[in-house]
């Protein structure tokens, strides 16, 4: 990665459990505005409501960042990487077999690496993302 450039990545467990208890706790901090019959509703509500609110927030958050289709694709390309990285590094294949994972693995860097320029540009449709061979279909 470039320098200044930042990568977004999709946010998991960890996220959700912060911006729940966070979110849990300005609840609470509201719920001492409220009137004193709604108080106690308000604060038995919030264990509830906290936790929903946050999947919600953090599963739109993901799906503006990147769609689940381009998300798996970039997933595939990753187990390629590993699964090319072991044969270069697998003693009993010949040199032919090296150097084309060598250069496999080379052009699947850079597809993972424009995967999502490319989808901005409209190079490819993450609809269109063939789950059978790991192709983009543009």
């Amino acid at each position: 990665m470039m320098q200044g450039e930042q990568q977004n990545e999709p946010v998991g467990i960890k996220t959700t459990t912060t911006a729940s208890v966070g979110l849990g706790g300005s609840l609470v901090g509201i719920c001492s505005l409220l009137p004193e019959q709604y108080k106690n509703i308000g604060l038995v509500i919030i264990p509830i409501i906290s936790p929903v609110l946050s999947f919600f927030g953090v599963y739109l958050y993901n799906k503006l960042i990147e769609s689940p289709e381009v998300a798996g694709y970039r997933a595939k390309l990753k187990r390629d990487l590993v699964n090319l990285r072991n044969l270069y590094n697998d003693d009993l294949v010949t040199d032919y077999a090296k150097e084309q994972a060598k250069h496999d693995y080379s052009a699947t860097k850079l597809m993972l690496a424009n995967l999502g320029r490319d989808q901005i540009v409209g190079k490819i449709n993450p609809k269109r993302i063939s789950t059978s061979d790991n192709s983009l279909n543009t």
